[in-house]
């Protein structure tokens, strides 16, 4: 087959992948908003990964066995940092913020990385990202703020540091992932870190005859659990395969690129949910996308800064 055809169809793929990754991760902030309608936040991101860990079951127990048992517990660490405390955590956030900040928020991943790379591992950074990190968290307190103008930059909503330390979580692990699990193919990875920590949830699911009783016997719970189980199903398990698979056939820095387009779909399905949007939440969401250009921006005369 000739390249010049391949190289088109994998771009082609490439694109496909991002649009749709972009419009799931995007809306999984509205999924979450409606479980909360029925459900507490714990039993949102218990049952978003419980349901996640039932799809990848059968990949995680093939992986299993040809795994070093002495390593089951990084993923089962990194399957908590980077899985369960996220989903938990923005499912609390969820009940007193906009499903489309929780979003705009979601964005300060890359930027929470190079901060974590920084003080952890001891990472250069270039003069553009700093200013790329400052621009960011700006947008940040922006987002978080109750209301628009200066009063309400003074009247922060408690409720936004959830999807703050989310973001600080999953940064934490790229590099558990990176030194840890380095060696291990990213379906593995995927499946075995939310089998490890999906799994017990769920097993919390099975034997809780309250929440049980709630989806049987409630029609708008049902309702509510069918929100969630597409968030598991979609947002959570086939969505890992799929960014994995983004990986594979571009780079990571072109698979990062979805962090760009989350925000700004998790604003127009806050619209479209009737949720209100200040003006502050606009030049939030820029000065977040800002942060990221910036700090993704490439550099070939300039040193980074020694600290």
């Amino acid at each position: 087959m000739d390249t010049s055809i391949t190289e088109k169809k994998v771009k082609v793929q490439a694109i496909f992948l991002l649009i749709i990754l972009a419009l799931v991760w995007g809306a999984s902030f509205i999924l979450m908003k409606k479980g909360l309608v029925k459900f507490t936040p714990f039993e949102v991101g218990v049952t978003r990964i419980g349901v996640a860990s039932i799809v990848l079951m059968p990949v995680a127990i093939f992986y299993l066995t040809k795994i070093d048992p002495r390593n089951w517990w990084k993923f089962l660490v990194c399957g908590i940092v980077g899985n369960l405390l996220p989903s938990l955590l923005f499912a609390f956030a969820g009940t007193k913020l906009n499903s489309a900040v929780s979003g705009a928020l979601n964005g300060l991943t890359p930027l929470f990385a190079l901060l974590v790379g920084w003080l952890v591992f001891k990472i250069k950074l270039f003069p553009n990202q700093w200013i790329g990190v400052t621009v960011g968290l700006i947008g940040a307190i922006v987002l978080a703020a109750s209301k628009g103008g200066i009063e309400g930059l003074l009247s922060i909503n408690k409720f936004a540091v959830f999807p703050v330390i989310a973001t600080v979580c999953y940064a934490f692990n790229v590099y558990l992932l990176k030194f840890w699990l380095g060696e291990f193919k990213p379906l593995a990875i995927s499946s075995l870190a939310i089998f490890f920590s999906g799994f017990p949830m769920l097993m919390f699911l099975v034997f809780n005859i309250h929440y049980q009783e709630t989806v049987f016997n409630d029609s708008s719970a049902r309702q509510a659990f069918y929100s969630l189980i597409t968030l598991g199903v979609v947002g959570t398990a086939i969505s890992l395969v799929c960014f994995n698979y983004l990986v594979q056939i571009t780079s990571p820095v072109f698979a990062s690129s979805v962090t760009y387009l989350i925000p700004v779909v998790a604003l127009l399905w806050g619209l479209a949910d009737g949720e209100i949007i200040g003006i502050n939440h606009f030049f939030g969401i820029l000065f977040i996308i800002g942060g990221i250009v910036l700090v993704n921006k490439k550099i070939s005369t300039k040193k980074p800064i020694q600290v």
